[in-house]
């Protein structure tokens, strides 16, 4: 159940950088970097 868990909030994450026109790969990028809130300006 935890590993469905992070697979939703990755998920969430992944939608929500969609959303704002970011790409997928560049928002994973940028929150493994430590810069997550890149999709939340």
């Amino acid at each position: 159940e935890e590993g469905a868990q992070e697979y939703l909030t990755i998920m969430s994450y992944i939608g929500t950088a969609h959303k704002h026109g970011i790409n997928a790969f560049t928002a994973i990028r940028e929150a493994l970097l430590g810069n997550s809130d890149i999709i939340f300006n």
